[in-house]
C-alpha cells in the first residue's frame, strides 16, 4: 500500500511498527461495509472545517468513496496526484503537508 517509488526496507519497517502500536487493527474494512452509505452529517457538526484528501494512484480507498466522503462533509476533496495510500510514505508526501499545511492555516 505504498508507492512503488518508496524504497522498500524503511517502508516494512515503518509498516512492523504501525502494526506492533497496538493489537487492534486501525479499520476493519469488512465492518465498514456494513456502514455504508453514511447516515446525515449531524447538524452540530456540519459548520466544523473538513478536509478530506486522497491519493490518486490509492488501491485501498478508490476516488469514489473519497468523493462520498467530501459530499457527506460539504466539500470537495484534495486528490493528490502519484500519491498511494499511506500517503506519509510516499515520496510526495511534502506535497500531501503542504496542502494540508494550507487548510489548517486558513482556519
Amino acid at each position: 500500500i505504498v508507492p512503488s517509488t518508496c524504497q522498500a526496507v524503511p517502508a516494512c519497517r515503518y509498516q512492523k511498527q504501525l502494526a506492533g502500536c497496538s493489537p487492534v487493527r486501525m479499520i476493519d474494512l469488512a465492518a465498514l461495509r456494513k456502514d455504508v452509505p453514511l447516515p446525515p452529517l449531524p447538524a452540530a457538526l456540519s459548520s466544523l472545517p473538513a478536509y478530506v484528501g486522497c491519493g490518486d494512484t490509492d488501491v485501498v480507498v478508490d476516488l469514489p468513496a473519497v468523493e462520498e466522503l467530501a459530499a457527506w462533509f460539504g466539500v470537495q476533496p484534495v486528490v493528490w496526484q502519484g500519491v498511494a495510500h499511506d500517503c506519509m510514505l510516499d515520496t510526495r508526501w511534502e506535497e500531501v503537508a503542504a496542502s494540508l499545511r494550507q487548510f489548517l492555516d486558513g482556519i
